[in-house]
């Protein structure tokens, strides 16, 4: 009896399965799941897929070492495959509707700014942050995930919240040291060509401004000697009108004017080399700031930051047994703790459970102290201690392709609808579609709680099959 009343479940859930797939006539892609530190993908058991990432619409899936290597061939195929997806959003992106498309980490942390700085106006500090496309997405593999590019979008959106409040500083923690001397390096050889590029820019600005003044005072001079020149030029047309009547006093005259110019011109000659010293040592101080400039940027001063770049595990290796808890938060205690005047504490891209545990226990202590926000953390399921937290800012790009894996019939060149899934803090989650390679436009609202990353994939299915039977 057992025996069969199994065998009538089976076959209820197999026809509720197929029932499901026929209703909603898209299903969606696998979640990817973590196999290791480095994220190599899990490959996809189904032969169909109806919704993926956008940016991997064109990327090769036959060999899951491709996510794993950072060999000459493997990145240029990963920078086509940037373009091929970064080409496909902007094509359609609607700035008016969607806001600033993030091209660069910069663009990015200003748009999610805005929701931050909202939500802490009002009152919310346990916050997330999904940016994911897949410079910032480190599940996506080392082929795709930037770790330099993903903590420049962690410095700026510090840095918004920093000027917001008229000061402070911030503390971004990345998994353990090794990721935290790359990225430093990376970001302190910037700063100092940064500061060098400006300091060489001021030097000349001063060497410019320099020479200016001197082609003034040369004006200044040469139209005083003009002056002096016409007032002598007068003085000798008066004086030779006065003289025209000729007897002995005027031969007198005569004398001693011709001395009083004489005098005058030795008087000339000398101020004309006191003159011409003069030109000579203002052209030889104006030659200085070119080697200002070079001294200049030699010695340029480390640049101060408002920002403070630390680990969650410092050395740290964990492995799974009895005591790895105990491990991880003594790691953490050590490594990952912010400083008193760090009043914002943003962690990044945790995938692992070692690094649950270890947001577990920061949560818990500085969850009423500090602004905590968390960015493209993958945890599933998601722990107790983030039931309340808010997504204030996601962006998922999607590519909805029918069930059977064509192409799609519409006059749109046989480009699949684009999908774009946002939330920005307070509104809903807001679902964008391009149909026709016509620009995004909302189609649908999902509403926002605590504790929630968005709508499910399943749901986005139904969604996509929606609109496309409307436009039919």
């Amino acid at each position: 009896m057992c025996e069969i009343a199994t065998k009538f479940l089976l076959f209820f859930w197999c026809c509720l399965a197929n029932h499901n797939n026929a209703v909603f006539g898209f299903t969606l892609q696998p979640q990817r799941r973590c196999l290791s530190r480095h994220h190599v993908l899990e490959k996809d058991p189904s032969p169909s897929r109806s919704i993926i990432p956008i940016f991997a619409l064109k990327s090769s899936r036959n060999d899951d070492d491709n996510y794993a290597s950072s060999d000459e061939g493997n990145d240029e195929k990963r920078k086509e495959n940037l373009d091929a997806m970064r080409r496909l959003l902007e094509s359609s992106w609607n700035t008016e509707t969607m806001g600033r498309i993030p091209k660069t980490p910069e663009d990015a942390a200003d748009e999610a700014g805005g929701s931050l700085l909202t939500a802490r106006e009002r009152g919310l500090k346990l916050v997330m942050v999904n940016l994911l496309l897949p410079t910032y997405d480190i599940t996506q593999g080392s082929s795709f995930y930037d770790e330099v590019e993903a903590v420049s979008f962690c410095v700026a959106l510090g840095k918004i919240v920093n000027a917001a409040k008229g000061g402070g500083k911030t503390a971004i923690v990345v998994r353990d040291n090794k990721t935290r001397h790359t990225v430093t390096r990376v970001l302190e050889a910037r700063e100092r060509s940064a500061a060098a590029a400006a300091a060489a820019a001021a030097a000349v600005e001063k060497d410019f401004n320099a020479g200016n003044y001197d082609e003034e005072d040369k004006e200044d001079e040469e139209n005083d000697e003009d002056e002096e020149n016409d007032e002598i030029e007068e003085d000798e047309e008066e004086s030779n009108q006065d003289d025209k009547p000729v007897d002995s006093k005027g031969d007198e005259l005569d004398d001693f004017r011709k001395q009083l110019m004489s005098e005058w011109s030795s008087d000339s000659d000398d101020e004309g080399v006191q003159e011409s010293e003069k030109e000579t040592s203002k052209k030889s101080k104006s030659k200085q700031p070119t080697s200002a400039v070079a001294k200049t940027t030699s010695s340029v001063p480390a640049p101060t930051t408002s920002y403070r770049l630390t680990s969650m595990f410092g050395d740290a290796r964990f492995t799974k047994g009895p005591d790895m808890f105990d491990k991880v938060i003594q790691a953490v205690s050590v490594n990952g703790q912010p400083k008193e005047e760090e009043d914002t504490l943003i962690i990044l891209s945790a995938a692992s459970e070692e690094e649950t545990i270890a947001i577990r226990a920061l949560v818990n202590k500085y969850e009423k102290s500090k602004t905590i926000l968390l960015v493209n953390c993958k945890m599933d399921p998601i722990p107790r201690e983030l039931v309340r937290a808010e997504t204030i800012y996601s962006l998922l790009p999607l590519i909805a392709r029918p069930k059977d894996g064509g192409s799609n019939s519409d006059a749109d060149g046989g480009v699949p609808p684009k999908v774009v899934v946002m939330r920005r803090y307070p509104r809903d989650f807001e679902v964008f579609m391009d149909f026709n390679n016509n620009g995004f436009e909302l189609v649908e609202t999902v509403p926002a709680r605590a504790g929630s990353a968005g709508p499910s994939m399943q749901w986005l299915a139904q969604c996509v099959k929606r609109q496309m039977d409307a436009r039919v």
